[in-house]
């Protein structure tokens, strides 16, 4: 049972996606985030990083892909990509700023990849 099921964002629908994950990651990294892969991938500590990694970890768990698929992609342990949601879904909470980041990004993503 993914941690996300209980998580809503108003006026957002939440979908299953049937893209590739690395076709939607790539939009996303190249889109909204300032670090590539192989620097989301490594095992940096610094802030910026760290947030942008747990970032993608929860937009691709909210599309659907399961922990353990994106902690493959991401080269980390699906418990990783677990605290990861959490830490985000949390964080959402206080920082106005990372949730209209985040509902901006899933509507983008939404355009990029419409479900027919």
């Amino acid at each position: 049972m993914s941690i996300l099921n209980a998580h809503v964002i108003p006026g957002i629908k939440k979908i299953k996606v049937v893209i590739p994950i690395g076709d939607i990651s790539q939009f996303i990294i190249g889109r909204f985030f300032k670090y590539t892969l192989e620097e989301l991938r490594g095992r940096s500590r610094k802030q910026l990083v760290r947030q942008e990694r747990q970032l993608l970890s929860y937009l691709l768990c909210w599309y659907g892909f399961k922990q353990q698929k994106v902690a493959f992609f991401l080269i980390h342990d699906h418990a990783t990509v677990g605290h990861s949601c959490k830490t985000i879904i949390n964080d959402m909470v206080t920082d106005k700023e990372l949730k209209e980041r985040v509902i901006g990004i899933l509507c983008m993503i939404a355009e990029k990849f419409p479900m027919s």
